[in-house]
């Protein structure tokens, strides 16, 4: 077997193991952000305050609401999904598009920053 055709073979393999290793992690990811938005919605007010800040803080920094859309806030959506500062409560417009292609779009720009601090931590431990 020719040298480039075995690399092409091992190349095509790592392509789709990769491609199916991306496909997990979103589902994982997409896993955990609904999982976080129940417990928000399941909770009162003193319980996980730090889930509550954390989404808050995404739907605000990212200007989205819950994981899809505001649907998944089922009627009970959060002040910080409003487009407006201050918020009308009666009735406030809300981002229209979800956290979850907010995030992944962050991540995919931020790609090369974000594995470069992780990889930095790894060596400085």
């Amino acid at each position: 077997m020719p040298l480039s055709l075995w690399y092409s073979k091992q190349q095509y393999i790592a392509d789709h193991l990769t491609c199916l290793s991306v496909v997990q992690i979103d589902a994982y990811f997409e896993e955990d952000l609904m999982r976080s938005l129940d417990i928000y919605r399941q909770s009162s007010s003193e319980n996980n305050t730090d889930i509550k800040k954390d989404f808050d803080t995404v739907q605000h920094l990212f200007r989205c609401c819950g994981v899809h859309g505001e649907a998944d806030w089922k009627g009970d959506t959060p002040i910080s999904c409003c487009t407006e500062d201050p918020c009308n409560t009666l009735n406030p417009p809300n981002w229209p598009e979800g956290c979850l292609v907010k995030l992944r779009d962050w991540f995919a720009s931020n790609y090369v920053s974000t594995g470069a601090g992780v990889v930095t931590l790894f060596i400085i431990q």
